[in-house]
């Protein structure tokens, strides 16, 4: 499977309210992803980041976003896309978290969820699997953040 790859930086990823989205990856539905790796930094706004990986309990419209790259420029385009802004936006109730973390209240705090070769986090083709959301499980506002992901597709 072709490996790709998408970060964010400052002037991409919004600041989210506690209780709201950060961001969201998904794919086309049609094809899984395969994630082994998401780095996040809190790049500017030195306050702490309480931050939960979880599957969102409808279906997004995402309106701004940036598309997966591949790591080899002679493998197929990316399906798979990183979003920050949304006409309908994520929500959940209950979440089932499949990662979570406290990033200290200073700029460059960072943290890697890394998930082994034979133990991917897997974005499957329904709505309900296909997206994976980025939620501040905080009770105040969280940071800008930079955020790295490594897949394949």
């Amino acid at each position: 499977m072709p490996g790709y790859s998408v970060a964010t930086n400052t002037s991409f990823t919004a600041a989210a309210a506690a209780g709201a989205a950060f961001c969201t990856f998904h794919g086309n539905l049609t094809r899984r992803v395969r994630i082994y790796e998401i780095d996040v930094s809190i790049e500017s706004s030195p306050l702490q980041c309480d931050l939960g990986l979880t599957f969102p309990n409808n279906t997004p419209v995402a309106t701004t976003s940036i598309l997966n790259q591949p790591l080899d420029p002679a493998d197929a385009a990316g399906t798979a896309n990183f979003d920050i802004a949304w006409s309908t936006a994520p929500t959940v109730s209950s979440p089932v978290f499949r990662g979570s973390v406290t990033l200290g209240p200073a700029i460059g705090s960072d943290f890697t969820f890394v998930f082994p070769d034979n133990a991917p986090l897997i974005l499957g083709t329904t709505v309900a699997t296909g997206w994976l959301l980025f939620w501040n499980i905080g009770a105040a506002t969280g940071p800008k953040l930079n955020v790295t992901i490594r897949s394949s597709e």
